[in-house]
């Protein structure tokens, strides 16, 4: 669905269009979309960013993109008779180190154990303060890099697309009975307050499949 057909659904289990304006109608959509995607790590939200370390003023790094949001585990193997190497804390940044064909993995620490990892190479670390990520060590080849991510979708608005909301589009009635279900509508809706107890069911057992359906996409 569109915003404005997810919009026009929401209008219509309310029993009411006048109440909320568009803009609010939006703000609501929005809070509900950005409330589902914090739930975990969603399968779809999952990206990777490329580029080349740079020399920067706390050492050699790189900015994050612009809509990161975490890490999320990406050294394990899905074949469970492999052991991993990195299982302990198993979110790496890949690095391809010089002369080699191959990525390398630098095991993300915590931004307080960094001072414990200065002089020791093959660790990374972020700086979520500064936007910046950084590894560890004497290493001074500025070498390219992979970066997996959970990434922050962009905001919706009246115009989106059926394409622009990264939910899977066989969930997308969630969003408007998550509308429905929000406190804000309750107050100003009696239709709303009537039903709240069945939209809430209805939002809960299509979170339900959405997540079994995450689950289906995780191979281990």
């Amino acid at each position: 669905m569109t915003s404005q057909e997810i919009i026009r659904k929401f209008e219509l289990y309310v029993g009411d269009t006048t109440d909320l304006s568009t803009q609010e109608e939006v703000d609501l959509l929005n809070k509900v979309y950005r409330g589902i995607n914090n739930k975990r790590h969603w399968e779809y939200l999952k990206t990777t960013a490329t580029g080349t370390l740079q020399s920067l003023t706390g050492g050699i790094g790189h900015s994050l993109p612009s809509d990161f949001i975490s890490l999320y585990d990406n050294s394990l193997y899905t074949d469970n008779s492999i052991s991993a190497q990195n299982n302990a804390s198993p979110r790496v940044l890949w690095v391809t180190l010089p002369g080699a064909t191959d990525i390398s993995p630098y095991q993300f620490i915590n931004y307080a154990d960094r001072r414990q990892y200065r002089n020791q190479n093959g660790s990374a670390y972020v700086d979520i303060k500064n936007s910046k990520f950084y590894i560890t060590g004497t290493q001074t080849d500025l070498m390219p890099y992979e970066l997996d991510y959970i990434f922050k979708p962009a905001d919706l608005t009246i115009s989106s697309a059926e394409a622009d909301i990264v939910i899977p589009s066989q969930f997308h009635d969630i969003l408007f009975f998550g509308m429905c279900v929000d406190d804000m509508t309750i107050q100003l809706f009696d239709k709303a307050r009537s039903y709240a107890a069945t939209n809430q069911a209805q939002y809960q057992s299509i979170l339900d499949d959405l997540v079994f359906f995450n689950s289906q996409l995780q191979l281990n």
